[in-house]
């Protein structure tokens, strides 16, 4: 078919009526019709011909662009052949694998009320056969299970496939199980759900538990079942229970590997007990007394997490609790030191408290531990620097500043040299210093920096590192950041 001429070839020459009319807007005369519907006729066929033209060609294009896209997709398949992934062992890809696992806090923020099939492990199985091969002969991939009842924020009610718990659990071996019931939700579903994971229960390495007091009467059935269950942590949520219905949660008495224990509200709700005496590491919230009562029974305690959220007076004791083995704790009332001797005893995380100093330095003589760490929240200077004075064995400082900036300013200039004594410098051995601040809260940075040079420049210089973190807060000025590289470079 031949291709139609160019369009200026159709035009009409210059003084030709066609030409005229073409150029003006006068109207047509009735014997114009004629040659205006032979030029209509001409372009008409000059179009189809073109039209033609054109789909042969797109079709032509579209054959090329198919080729094209075919020819690349095998140059990628070969590709893959040479791809070091190919070569690389089943123990490094596992490795690897690993480290693509989501943390338990992704976890519970992905789509509520279902297992995330988009996330590794499950997004592993769909990549290649020997990914998915790979990934199915790793239990360590599997043992984590996720399951959250909490619902937030306007969320849907949850409702997680039994039959994908199944699988995840068959692919596993030991099991890190973190379940958290929650009400207004179905409590069948539950239910059913938790006596699914506890029919594996002999697995149980690790074990975050949300429960609610229907949830409760399930618990029994895991007395004598939990052999590997090392690690537990235990939050009560929803409304409390009548006290009449009160019953002590036992069935974890009996867990013979189970060293590591935390709860909140240990003396509400419903009581738990467990094995104290082979504990080494407690994390609780709650009465003094219950403390008091646990401590005495935990003689291989070697960190330990001491909270009270009830104003409560440390209870009078006679003589003192003895935690041979303890290095790491934390305290939200430094009154209880009065009553501790922990000889062993290394870093020490201490909140707020209006005169920590006499308690602290009984006991210290009572201890006489070479205390290596001291944390502080919402310390001001003098009780600071009466801390700092009492032990000259300190050698990292952490100060976290949750307050307003005028005392936050005074706690940066306590770790200087000291008014006290006129040679004596406080915690002569501190190589680290670290500073941290909440948000909504700002760093004085004038003191900081005074804190900072007034160490660096003592003769001679333990002061190795330092750290700043903020959260929120106002960020350092650039004379503060330039001051600090100009310390460092002077190192």
């Amino acid at each position: 078919m031949a291709i139609p001429e160019e369009p200026l070839a159709l035009l009409p020459l210059p003084g030709s009526r066609h030409h005229a009319l073409l150029n003006s807007n006068d109207p047509p005369a009735e014997s114009d019709s004629a040659f205006i519907d032979s030029v209509f006729v001409d372009v008409d066929h000059r179009l189809t011909l073109l039209d033609h033209e054109m789909f042969e060609l797109q079709q032509k294009l579209k054959q090329l662009e198919d080729l094209r896209a075919s020819l690349l997709a095998l140059r990628v398949r070969n590709c893959a052949i040479m791809s070091p992934l190919r070569r690389m062992p089943p123990e490094l890809l596992r490795e690897i694998f690993s480290w693509t696992l989501p943390s338990v806090g992704d976890e519970l923020e992905s789509e509520p009320g279902r297992f995330d099939l988009g996330l590794s492990p499950w997004l592993l199985t769909h990549v290649s056969s020997r990914w998915r091969a790979i990934t199915l002969s790793t239990p360590s991939l599997w043992s984590r299970i996720v399951v959250n009842y909490q619902t937030r924020n306007g969320r849907s009610s949850p409702s997680y496939s039994l039959l994908l718990a199944k699988t995840h659990l068959q692919r596993a071996r030991a099991l890190q199980v973190h379940f958290y019931a929650g009400d207004g939700v179905d409590q069948q579903s539950q239910s059913e759900m938790f006596q699914l994971l506890a029919q594996h229960s002999e697995r149980w390495e690790d074990l975050s538990l949300g429960l609610t007091f229907f949830l409760a009467p399930f618990l029994s059935s895991l007395q004598s079942r939990l052999p590997s269950l090392r690690r537990l942590w235990v939050l009560w949520t929803g409304d409390a229970s009548p006290p009449s219905t009160e019953k002590t949660v036992d069935c974890f008495q009996t867990a013979p590997s189970l060293f590591d224990f935390g709860t909140s509200h240990l003396s509400l709700f419903r009581p738990i007990v467990f094995p104290a005496h082979q504990l080494t590491c407690y994390d609780t919230r709650g009465p003094w007394q219950h403390h008091c009562e646990i401590l005495k029974q935990t003689p291989r305690l070697v960190q330990a997490r001491i909270g009270n959220d009830l104003d409560e007076v440390w209870p009078e004791l006679d003589g003192t609790i003895d935690l041979l083995h303890l290095r790491r704790l934390l305290l939200t009332s430094v009154t209880a030191l009065r009553y501790l001797r922990a000889p062993s005893l290394q870093e020490l995380a201490l909140l707020e408290d209006i005169d920590p100093v006499p308690a602290f330095r009984s006991f210290l003589d009572r201890s006489s531990c070479c205390l290596k760490r001291l944390c502080v929240e919402d310390y001001q200077a003098q009780p600071l620097i009466g801390l700092l004075n009492c032990c000259s064995s300190i050698v990292e400082l952490v100060i976290v500043v949750d307050q307003a900036s005028v005392e936050a300013s005074e706690s940066m200039q306590a770790p200087t040299v000291s008014s006290l004594s006129k040679n004596a410098i406080i915690a002569p051995h501190l190589s680290l210093v670290f500073v941290g601040c909440t948000e909504d809260h700002d760093i004085n940075f004038v003191a900081y920096l005074q804190m900072v040079q007034s160490r660096w420049e003592t003769d001679p210089c333990s002061l190795k590192k330092i750290a700043l973190a903020i959260e929120g807060g106002r960020e350092p000025d650039s004379t503060t950041l330039e001051r600090l590289h100009e310390l460092r470079r002077m190192d």
